[in-house]
């Protein structure tokens, strides 16, 4: 895995293990979503994400602006706001469509609040009050050659 500290002073990358027991611990706000567009421009969302098994999982419809362009390229960055920490990871957004898993995320959500339920191959939300239905369509693992970069916050 590829490290750097945001900071203008040229300090050594912060350790994996802050970042992962934050992350553990579910303390996270404000999850943000970036994936390419078609033709280059960057596009920007706020997401609901899950963190497990050391991978971020989030929720999309596949008309969304997001999920069109992952279907695309499945290049994203993911940031987060932790208690100390600002942290961005960067990676490959995959498909998930184990039951077992969908499962466990549909619990997830529906104990945070978003009822959910999973159909056949897909997790189907309501978030944030709507009745917009949404599916479980990625999760972005951090592999040795992405990059994750953090700012103390």
């Amino acid at each position: 895995m590829d490290q750097k500290n945001l900071d203008i002073y040229g300090h050594p990358p912060i350790p994996w293990s802050r970042a992962g027991h934050q992350l553990d611990a579910g303390t996270g706000d404000g999850h943000f979503l970036a994936t390419v567009r078609p033709d280059g421009r960057p596009h920007v969302a706020g997401i609901g994400a899950l963190w497990g098994d050391g991978k971020f999982y989030f929720v999309s419809s596949a008309r969304t602006r997001k999920s069109r362009n992952l279907a695309e390229r499945a290049d994203c960055v993911i940031s987060v706001t932790l208690p100390d920490l600002d942290l961005i990871v960067e990676g490959k957004a995959t498909k998930v469509t184990d039951g077992p898993t969908l499962q466990r995320l549909a619990e997830r959500y529906d104990a945070q609040g978003w009822p959910a339920t999973v159909q056949g191959r897909r997790v189907h939300c309501a978030l944030q009050r709507t009745e917009r239905r949404a599916t479980i369509v990625g999760r972005l693992r951090i592999h040795a050659n992405d990059r994750v970069r953090c700012r103390d916050g």
